[in-house]
This record gives C-alpha cells, sequence and structure tokens, in this order.
C-alpha cells in the first residue's frame, strides 16, 4: 500500500463549512484516508500550494 501526504492544501467539504486552509491529506489506493496532522517522517510528500 503507497500513502501519499499532500501538504498545504485548502479542503472544501461541501457542506458550506468554511474552508480548512493548510491541511495534510493523506491519499491511499487513490482514496483519501485521513485529513489533518503531520505526515510522519519518510513519508512521501507532495505540497499542494497554488
Amino acid at each position: 500500500m503507497s500513502v501519499v501526504w499532500l501538504t498545504g492544501a485548502t479542503i472544501i467539504d461541501g457542506t458550506g463549512a468554511d474552508p480548512i486552509e493548510n491541511c495534510a491529506v493523506a491519499v491511499e489506493n487513490g482514496r483519501i484516508s485521513a485529513l489533518g496532522g503531520t505526515p510522519p517522517t519518510g513519508r512521501r510528500c507532495w505540497t499542494a500550494l497554488g
């Protein structure tokens, strides 16, 4: 299983709630598996700014 972390993402959940800025997102097997927190040391991370 390969997990990729995106850091600095802005999350818009579609419910009308305020966006969550500068969030970390874990993507595992093509699906979001976690939001928030800090990626574990040594994990593959991509910056989602821009």
